[in-house]
């Protein structure tokens, strides 16, 4: 059993040594890519919005602030008068206002995913080229979307999916969990991306041309 219990141990610390060597080697083949400043007019992020976060505003706010010509697409739910507020209250600042366009939705039906539920409902309201799925508490790193420059020259069907990193967490059981999350990045995603054998996207935060968006939604 001790022996077996060895082998074992090698074997996970190799595998751990090979996906952190992936990582970085992803990272460098990454950086050595020729990236151009992306046209933000060209996008518009899409965001169903819920109630329940205490840094819901503060999030919106900041995606609003990383941007300057990108377009916002807000869905809320029109049961949802917290949520309601909030965006009023956003909306107030004219700095803003000019850029985002809220729909009120039904609330969801019990049986069907909730963001896919509402994205139905607004596809065909998007007018930019590429289209931008972001969680109401999802902050984007504007420097980073640079990156989709080498994307757009693709005319493959293509999906960019963005990385979860927390921060600015509280409390000692969520920071564990945070750098948890934060930390199987590495081992996960970037070291699959190097070997182009991803097989899911994170949710939260996912990219692609609309018209690929809108072929998905037609069936």
């Amino acid at each position: 059993m001790i022996d077996l219990f060895y082998v074992l141990l090698t074997i996970t610390i190799i595998l751990l040594i090979l996906k952190l060597f992936f990582s970085f080697a992803y990272f460098y083949k990454i950086d050595k890519l020729e990236k151009t400043e992306i046209d933000e007019k060209k996008y518009t992020v899409l965001q169903p919005i819920l109630s329940g976060d205490p840094r819901l505003e503060e999030d919106l706010k900041a995606n609003l602030k990383n941007t300057t010509d990108m377009k916002f697409i807000w869905l809320v739910d029109k049961s949802d008068k917290v949520a309601i507020n909030t965006v009023e209250n956003i909306l107030k600042d004219k700095n803003y206002s000019n850029r985002i366009e809220v729909y009120y939705l039904d609330d969801v039906p019990q049986e069907l995913n909730p963001k896919i539920f509402k994205l139905a409902q607004v596809v065909d309201k998007i007018k930019t080229d590429y289209s931008i799925i972001l969680d109401d508490d999802a902050v984007i790193d504007r420097k980073k979307l640079d990156e989709l420059s080498v994307y757009e020259k693709d005319k493959s069907e293509w999906i960019v999916t963005g990385i979860p990193f927390n921060y600015n967490i509280k409390g000692f059981y969520s920071k564990l969990i945070s750098a948890f999350i934060n930390s199987n990045s590495i081992f996960s995603y970037f070291s699959m991306s190097f070997l182009k054998e991803n097989k899911t996207i994170n949710g939260m935060f996912y990219i692609l041309r609309t018209d690929i968006l809108k072929k998905i939604f037609s069936f």
